[in-house]
């Protein structure tokens, strides 16, 4: 309980703390903006048509059954944008989420689609189209009408109003249903315009260009203008001490040979006049690449966006010479990064230099001059000047002070902001400090008796019955509901018992989602989750696995409702393949019960006359008498939509035909008993298992590559085909006669592998141990996904299966790893490679965790080098 003596403290601390970022970030800016729940308005939503009244883009909301159930253009939608569904909000946002549905209208609607693209505008006038970080516009949506898809705009985008414009490849119609996520942009700024970036040469390392690849507005050739881009997309870039080559996507850089005045200019273009009180800049450092801050910096203010500068600078900033050399200032910052992580358990929101604040961020004081645009001249000090992100704060906002920037040098405090040397600072003073230091007071008494209030309220909350609906509104929401299944592989699992979830209530939610508002929050962690239903590859939710972890974990957790024990596909599923034969029931005979899957039940069955019945000679490596095979039961209770979903899976994987991809052999469909798929089930069971029963003296480098190559094999023909598995690993390979080996999916509901996952409510099983980095905490999935499984596999086979992955690393530890790896920190921890290994596939595991998927290898590349290395040994 909060006491009075502790929310006035921590007021002041908020107050005056000298180390607070002002900055937009899109981890946190997820809330709902209205559209579901109503607070953008019916006159808010307009479309280019309609096809009734009761399709009209009112109707349009997420969730919404009303009228006919969505809003629906007046014909079909075509590869050509040109429908769309318009949301005008009520000012600027920052928009980092979009959310679509189809027309669901209690399962008489039919239409959705499948494919959308974003336009959007900050000034009403002109309309831009978002592009991806990879140029590419075109964005995944629907594969049904009831599931969320829940797309990340990376990078965000800043507008007052946006489009939805349905496509297709065909002509076809398609009705939407749809959200925003964000929050307010309090930056102000409606765009900024820099010279173009140039080209930085790496000793062995590719050119990086360091233009701003996300800026929306135009160029003349020399410069950028008329728009926003990575300088302001909340993503700091990475330290160039100890990480030269994390340039990608992460700074804007100038050369100063391309500019004869040695400086260059940044032009700040605010939405109105603003009273501005500080700016903020990330610079990049690496003095072996000759990259350093800015020498000087001085800014000018206009009274109005097309208004003329005025001719004095407001501010100037020269930082003093640094006396430290490179080794030690990098020694420092690994020292810094260290204590950081093991400060920040209770630690503050704020940051401070103590906690781990970034290396590079410079605060510029403004003096509270109000303007409708900034320009500031920035020096070069050396060879190159790198930025990666801006902040304009304005009076109202958290400042980021100057004296805690090791850079810049400070000698006394005046008012709210640090006094430079005489010789080393100067602004108007005709502005009135002291108006704003009042202010300042005013704001933190004004906040005193707010969070009083607060606290009353929050004592007398359960006498009556108040609860807050803000959680409502944010896409990361409570729902504390994450543990671990089992921590010992082959032992009972307490979660599986205790969850309290009915597994078939599960398998008759036609919609294969859970709306994580309906979960009830239990006195655990918070776990933050939502859901995302990305074109073809399962329904996605978001959970911020943080539970309870050491350390607090630096990015926003993400995860998948439905990833592990079911091959999920992006082919176009438009044109699945045909049903398989029917096998008699009656003709399978269960002897072992494998586990619960997403399915319902999977079953060890003893299938009679299997190939007299198929009419064909079974596969090498195959058993025959008995025939025995994997049956995955769906729950008889389910109901009618859960039987589609059902009977199109099993189109989709009845496609699948590789001799090293588990086939499906047959279905059970006719009346009279549960539905079920009968699939290939090997002699030797799985590979996990198979390598564990055998003598490790005979598990020779030769038998294990060979094993290892027809797993990449079965995998290079999913990849051909577009089809990601999301949970490959030993457990979910099959071996049969002769060292036969298939890529499956068997793995999950066998309680023998409870301690390779975690549940989330009984939705989500996550092999936390096999993610990628981006699919754990971005819920990001491919075949580059794929690919970082089999670097773990690989791992698994030439351990010859005796111990999990980080097996010394607990579940909590393992997720914040995976974040110390997306974010590229100093402690972070791969799987070991042992001295006794061959050199070449310790290298090629190392290449299939590399952070960044696109620099990871394909699957042709990894068979050729397990190849070779097979005619070496």
């Amino acid at each position: 309980m909060l006491t009075g003596h502790s929310v006035i403290l921590s007021c002041f601390f908020l107050c005056f703390s000298q180390s607070s970022l002002s900055l937009i970030t899109p981890g946190t800016c997820r809330y709902s903006l209205g559209v579901q729940d109503g607070r953008i308005t019916d006159n808010q939503l307009t479309a280019s048509s309609q096809w009734y009244g009761t399709t009209a883009a009112k109707y349009g909301r997420l969730e919404g059954e009303e009228g006919d159930g969505a809003w629906c253009p007046k014909g079909p939608v075509r590869q050509t944008p040109s429908e769309f569904l318009q949301v005008r909000l009520g000012g600027l946002y920052m928009i980092t989420l979009a959310g679509t549905q189809g027309r669901h209208s209690e399962g008489l609607g039919k239409e959705f689609a499948s494919h959308y693209h974003l336009h959007y505008t900050r000034d009403g006038q002109r309309w831009r189209h978002w592009r991806g970080i990879n140029g590419d516009g075109l964005i995944q949506a629907n594969t049904n009408t009831y599931s969320l898809a829940l797309h990340d705009l990376s990078p965000p985008l800043v507008a007052i109003a946006v489009r939805f414009l349905p496509v297709s490849p065909h002509p076809a119609p398609a009705c939407m249903r749809v959200e925003l996520y964000g929050c307010p942009w309090t930056n102000n700024v409606m765009s900024y315009k820099i010279p173009l970036g140039q080209k930085l040469f790496i000793p062995q390392h590719e050119p990086v260009c360091l233009n701003d690849s996300s800026y929306d507005g135009n160029s003349d050739g020399s410069y950028l203008y008329d728009g926003l881009g990575q300088l302001m997309d909340g993503t700091v870039g990475q330290d160039l001490v100890n990480n030269p080559k994390g340039l990608d996507h992460d700074y804007v850089g100038w050369h100063k040979d391309k500019f004869p005045s040695s400086t260059i200019s940044l032009e700040l273009f605010l939405n109105s006049p603003q009273n501005l009180t500080a700016l903020q800049l990330h610079c990049g450092s690496n003095a072996a690449l000759e990259i350093t801050p800015f020498s000087l910096i001085s800014c000018r203010i206009a009274a109005s966006p097309a208004g003329p500068w005025l001719s004095s600078p407001i501010a100037t900033l020269i930082p003093r010479t640094s006396t430290l050399p490179e080794s030690v200032a990098s020694s420092s910052l690994v020292l810094q990064a260290s204590s950081a992580s093991q400060d920040r358990q209770g630690s503050s929101p704020s940051l401070s230099r103590g906690q781990g604040t970034p290396r590079g961020w410079v605060s510029l004081p403004l003096g509270g001059h109000r303007a409708g645009a900034l320009a500031c001249t920035l020096h070069f000090k050396s060879t190159w000047l790198l930025l990666s992100e801006i902040a304009l704060i304005t009076q109202g906002q958290a400042v980021y002070n100057a004296s805690d920037n090791p850079w810049y040098e400070t000698t006394e405090t005046f008012g709210d902001y640090p006094a430079i040397n005489e010789e080393r600072f100067s602004f108007n003073k005709k502005t009135g400090i002291d108006v704003i230091g009042n202010s300042l007071l005013i704001r933190c008494l004004l906040a005193i008796i707010v969070l009083l209030l607060l606290v009353i309220a929050a004592i007398l909350s359960p006498r009556l019955g108040f609860c807050s609906h803000q959680g409502d509104r944010l896409v990361q929401l409570s729902c504390n509901s994450l543990f671990n299944v089992g921590r010992q592989r082959g032992g009972s699992s307490s979660g599986e018992q205790d969850d309290g979830v009915d597994e078939t209530q599960e398998a008759g939610n036609s919609g294969g989602y859970e709306d994580p508002r309906k979960l009830v929050p239990e006195q655990m962690p918070e776990l933050s989750q939502s859901v995302e239903d990305a074109v073809n590859q399962g329904e996605y939710t978001e959970p911020d696995l943080t539970r309870a972890t050491p350390r607090p974990l630096p990015v926003t957790y993400y995860a998948t409702a439905q990833v592990a024990g079911e091959l999920r596909s992006s082919v176009d599923e438009s044109f699945p393949g045909p049903l398989p034969p029917e096998f008699p029931r009656n003709r399978l005979r269960p002897l072992q019960l494998l586990g619960q899957g997403q399915f319902g039940e999977v079953h060890l069955c003893e299938a009679d006359g299997l190939w007299e019945i198929l009419g064909e000679e079974p596969e090498e490596g195959l058993t025959t008498s008995p025939a025995f095979v994997a049956v995955k039961m769906r729950h008889p209770e389910a109901g009618p939509s859960a039987r589609a979903d059902f009977l199109h899976e099993v189109r989709v994987l009845t496609r699948l035909q590789h001799p090293k991809v588990l086939r499906v052999l047959a279905a059970c469909l006719s009346p009279g008993g549960p539905i079920a798929i009968v699939t290939e089930f090997m002699a030797h069971g799985d590979l996990h298992q198979y390598l564990n029963s055998q003598p490790e003296e005979e598990l020779s480098t030769s038998r294990l590559l060979s094993m290892a190559l027809q797993v990449a094999q079965g995998m290079n023909y999913l990849a051909s085909i577009n089809f990601i598995h999301r949970d490959l690993a030993a457990r979910n390979c099959l071996v049969g006669k002769f060292e036969t080996v298939k890529v499956g999916d068997v793995g999950m509901g066998r309680s023998l592998y409870a301690g390779d996952y975690y549940r989330v409510k009984g939705r989500a099983l996550l092999p936390i141990r096999w993610l990628a980095p981006e699919s754990l905490l971005l819920g990001k999935f491919s075949l580059l996904s794929d690919v970082w499984a089999f670097g773990v596999l690989l791992w698994e086979l030439l351990s010859k299966c005796r111990e999990q992955p980080y097996t010394w690393l607990s579940d909590e530890q393992v997720v914040s790893n995976a974040a110390d790896i997306f974010q590229g920190h100093l402690h972070q921890e791969l799987l070991p490679c042992p001295v006794t290994w061959l050199p070449a596939l310790c290298s090629l595991m190392l290449s299939c965790w590399k952070r960044e998927p696109t620099q990871r290898p394909l699957f042709p590349q990894i068979i050729n080098c397990l190849e070779d290395q097979l005619v070496v040994e």
